[in-house]
This record gives C-alpha cells, sequence and structure tokens, in this order.
C-alpha cells in the first residue's frame, strides 16, 4: 500500500510540474480498488474525492452501490 501510494504521489508531483512524460504514464501501473485489476494509471478512472482508483467508471459505480446500499 506504502508503494502504491508514493507511485500516485509521485505521479501527481510529476503532472503538477507539467513534465510528465507519455512513456512513464504508459509504464506506471495500479490495481482497480473495485475489481482487483492491474491497468495502467493513464487509463484509469480517480475517485477525486477519495483518491481511489478504479478501471472504469462501472467499476466506480458498483462500488458505490456496495458502499451505500
Amino acid at each position: 500500500w506504502v508503494l502504491f501510494m508514493n507511485q500516485l504521489r509521485s505521479f501527481i508531483e510529476k503532472f503538477n510540474n507539467e513534465d510528465l512524460e507519455e512513456e512513464i504514464a504508459n509504464e506506471l501501473t495500479v490495481e482497480c480498488k473495485y475489481c482487483s485489476i492491474n491497468i495502467y494509471i493513464k487509463e484509469a478512472y480517480i475517485d477525486k474525492e477519495d483518491l481511489n482508483i478504479y478501471c472504469s467508471k462501472k467499476c466506480f459505480i458498483e462500488n458505490l452501490n456496495r458502499k451505500y446500499f
């Protein structure tokens, strides 16, 4: 988990510094919080409120349904 958070922090810092390179974004992988598949961070759906990462908007909505219903 710590490694993941460090990777995410690094990604955000590079994005904020506007020096994000295409090849780095294509190599960085993360795990979907809902279905646990590995995806490239460039393709990820990031919940801005909780900073959770999902492979798609569908997984995000499914997780919300599970959380509240």
